[in-house]
């Protein structure tokens, strides 16, 4: 193999790592806060995104710091240098980059969404489930193949490629 293509290589394996790593980290920190909350889809959502991480799953996490706490997409920062947006919508979404600041930021290569929805017809919507709290975007994407068009026409159904693929990027991934 050449080196381009080792790096290659090691890049997709640190993107789908990563990936793995932080929708675990969350789905841990969200078991950890339910144990002491109760389900997460009857915790009170603050108006404000950050108030809702900060009182239920930051105590939880590792983080390193957190930046623009007071606008609209505050960032949490993790040791490793990756961190996640948080925005605010139907559901709070976790727009998680894994190598942080660094080339591209491009949604879909190193930059995956995780949404977490607490009203039970946006968990259905995208999550396919009433009971699921936090997740990929998987409503629409019940299989792979309608996975992988997801992902190339709305990147934010990239993750859900990723984990219906078991956290790894094929040789097919639109974003390779």
């Amino acid at each position: 193999m050449t080196i381009p293509s080792l790096i290659a290589s090691y890049r997709k394996q640190e993107a789908s790592v990563r990936a793995k790593k932080f929708y675990t980290t969350m789905e841990q920190a969200i078991i950890r806060a339910e144990i002491d909350f109760g389900p997460s889809q009857y915790w009170i959502r603050s108006t404000k995104g950050i108030d809702t991480f900060k009182e239920y799953l930051a105590p939880y996490i590792t983080i390193l710091k957190i930046e623009n706490e007071n606008s609209s997409r505050p960032t949490i920062y993790f040791e490793d240098g990756s961190f996640f947006e948080l925005l605010d919508g139907d559901c709070l979404d976790f727009k998680f980059d894994i190598n942080g600041s660094k080339q591209p930021n491009v949604d879909g290569k190193d930059r995956f969404y995780f949404p977490m929805c607490f009203t039970e017809a946006s968990r259905k919507i995208w999550h396919g489930s009433k009971d699921k709290t936090f997740g990929t975007y998987e409503g629409l994407a019940s299989n792979r193949d309608e996975a992988i068009t997801l992902c190339q026409s709305a990147p934010l159904y990239c993750s859900r490629l990723l984990q219906i693929d078991n956290w790894e990027i094929k040789k097919d991934f639109p974003y390779n």
